[in-house]
């Protein structure tokens, strides 16, 4: 399965936990999959794309389902980071065959932890309800024997949270408006220093980052002024680079086997995979040039230690933006 090099390492971990291999892509200019660069990686064991969304904006959709349509693949949208964005008019997870979303403290909306999927496809929903629930068919009204189509775990939500859920529901729009409305302000108050750029954001109007992403000239610029807001370049920001994840690297998984990797079914297949630090340059390149600006919520593991918060008025957006801006303009001439 396809994945960009740059996402939380839970999107490299489902995939490996199927049994399958991620094949690591190179991300562009809106930090998500880079299509034509997935198409260079699909070999005949390729089943699937994921596209995730990461930090609120949305992936370039249209070419990535034209991709997985032509080549007969599902395209899975990883939506964790981007609950209540939409890809031209369309919700995010309505677009690929499936799509995935998390409800931890970090993202747009939250019930502690947790998340869901969704599905137009009835088999496909089935399956994963089953593997949800120990193997049960969905809607079940008793004990069932004989109808399980395979085991499954427990995946469960509980009632509490899906209460908490429906109230962060009925407030989901407000808090995408208090997102945008901060980060056009942000964006306004900082846009005119030379050197500085802004990731690509498809439609404004249908993102729903808790973050800004600024793109400096160079890997040096960046990391001196990310070492004076006590932040650091996305290229640092955990386990969300595939560079930082020693365990991918290594291939380390909790039994001997090491399936997936090193499945007899993969090798007979002819697949062999190897990943290494570096092995995505122009990720690499771009990565290390970034930096994110808090919106929503301070997350060190996007690097976003510098910013502002949900709560934050306008009056506090201005003085943050400020002090980036007097930082930032002693290193862009």
């Amino acid at each position: 399965m396809i994945v960009p090099g740059f996402t939380f390492v839970a999107s490299i971990s489902a995939i490996v936990y199927t049994g399958a291999v991620p094949v690591l892509a190179e991300i562009d200019r809106t930090f998500n999959l880079d299509p034509d660069d997935v198409k260079a990686k699909i070999s005949p064991r390729t089943k699937a794309i994921m596209a995730v969304h990461m930090m609120g904006n949305p992936a370039r959709l249209e070419e990535l389902r034209r991709v997985a349509d032509i080549n007969n693949l599902y395209l899975i949208e990883d939506c964790c980071q981007a609950f209540g964005a939409a890809y031209r008019g369309r919700p995010i997870g309505s677009i690929g065959h499936v799509g995935a979303f998390s409800f931890n403290i970090y993202k747009t909306i939250t019930s502690g932890d947790g998340g869901m999927i969704i599905t137009d496809d009835e088999e496909l929903y089935r399956r994963a309800f089953a593997f949800h629930d120990q193997g049960h068919s969905p809607l079940r009204t008793g004990v069932e024997i004989g109808r399980r189509p395979f085991l499954g775990l427990d995946f469960r939500c509980t009632e509490l949270q899906a209460a908490v859920l429906l109230a962060q529901l009925r407030k989901l729009p407000t808090l995408i408006d208090r997102l945008q409305t901060s980060k056009r302000h942000f964006k306004a108050a900082i846009s005119d220093l030379p050197g500085l750029e802004f990731r690509e954001v498809l439609d404004p109007e249908e993102e729903v980052a808790t973050i800004l992403t600024v793109i400096l000239p160079d890997a040096n610029v960046a990391a001196k002024i990310a070492a004076e807001l006590d932040s650091k370049v996305v290229a640092e920001a955990g386990w969300h680079v595939y560079n930082n994840m020693e365990h991918l690297l290594e291939q380390r998984m909790p039994t001997p086997l090491s399936c997936s990797f090193s499945c007899p079914h993969y090798a007979e297949a002819g697949g062999s995979m190897q990943y290494g630090k570096g092995m995505l340059p122009r990720t690499d390149d771009l990565l290390a040039r970034s930096i994110n600006i808090s919106i929503g919520v301070s997350d060190a593991g996007l690097g976003s230690a510098f910013g502002v918060t949900i709560n934050d008025d306008l009056d506090v957006v201005a003085e943050r933006a400020d002090t980036f801006r007097r930082v930032a303009s002693s290193y862009l001439i």
